[in-house]
């Protein structure tokens, strides 16, 4: 299983060991490559666990024990480089999807959520389930978290949603109608399915003495904690996610909205 002096200095104990979780990850790479849709091409990835020096390779210099620490450190690379590759497959289904398909719909993590269900499973997400975290562990049929590589279904979410928030993520204006809607989220509600905004998300806040940052960061928080149907956020103010609809946090982070304006819902804040 080694090439040159990659069991140099080693016991033999060590050597079995380091041998097994070779074999450990050779075999978690077949399984994962069969799972994902696009072939991730292992040969590259079962080379580089290879221990030792390639014949056509010399070192000068540099003295590698591939114990188990090296195999740690590679395993790392292969799961970074991974990882990255198929984040980009994940987000790149963009492109075959339309402006106004239901899974484009929402914040990053909600949308690279839903393209990462797509993604593994080749269905559309139900629009009205969540997906929970005993699914999360057997999504597809693959048996998510095993070692070496340790894959999570939410580290490869987490990885297209930083993707899709750099390459793709257009964050809409508060324009008079959206900033309405906010502030009847905030101080009025909403009857009917909205449960928990009956009176409002602040209706029962009486802390009138906190700050104008903090009523910031309060009002962000709410707009994040706002519960999620079909793995998005639930649009107001009929909750059927049509292009009428408002999801707040498809629209650019309270902060930055016009000060008049903040200024405004935080005096409401203040007078509720």
């Amino acid at each position: 299983m080694s090439r040159n002096g990659g069991d140099d200095r080693l016991e033999q104990f060590e050597i079995e060991d380091r041998n097994a979780l070779i074999a450990e990850a050779i075999a978690e790479l077949k399984a994962f490559d069969e799972f994902v849709p696009a072939k991730l091409y292992i040969t590259q990835y079962i080379s580089m666990l290879e221990p030792g020096t390639p014949d056509n390779v010399e070192y000068v210099g540099t003295t590698i024990i591939y114990n188990s620490d090296w195999l740690t450190k590679v395993i790392d690379r292969i799961s970074i480089d991974i990882k990255s590759r198929v984040c980009t497959d994940i987000v790149a289904q963009v492109g075959s999807l339309k402006v106004s398909d239901f899974i484009l719909k929402g914040d990053a993590s909600s949308v690279a959520t839903k393209l990462s269900l797509l993604y593994f499973t080749g269905q559309r997400p139900s629009a009205y389930e969540n997906i929970t975290s005993d699914l999360a562990c057997e999504l597809g049929g693959y048996q998510w978290g095993r070692e070496p590589f340790n894959f999570k279904f939410y580290d490869f979410v987490d990885g297209a949603s930083k993707l899709y928030e750099l390459s793709h993520m257009r964050y809409r204006l508060w324009d008079k109608r959206a900033r309405g809607y906010l502030s009847r989220f905030l101080f009025i509600g909403f009857d009917g399915a909205y449960e928990g905004y009956e009176c409002g998300a602040l209706c029962e806040d009486d802390d009138t003495d906190i700050s104008r940052s903090g009523f910031i960061e309060i009002v962000e928080q709410e707009i994040i904690d706002v519960p999620r149907l079909g793995n998005t956020h639930i649009s107001f103010p009929e909750q059927n996610f049509s292009s009428e609809e408002i999801i707040f946090s498809e629209y650019l982070p309270f902060r930055k909205m016009d000060s008049q304006y903040i200024d405004e819902l935080y005096q409401l804040y203040q007078e509720d």
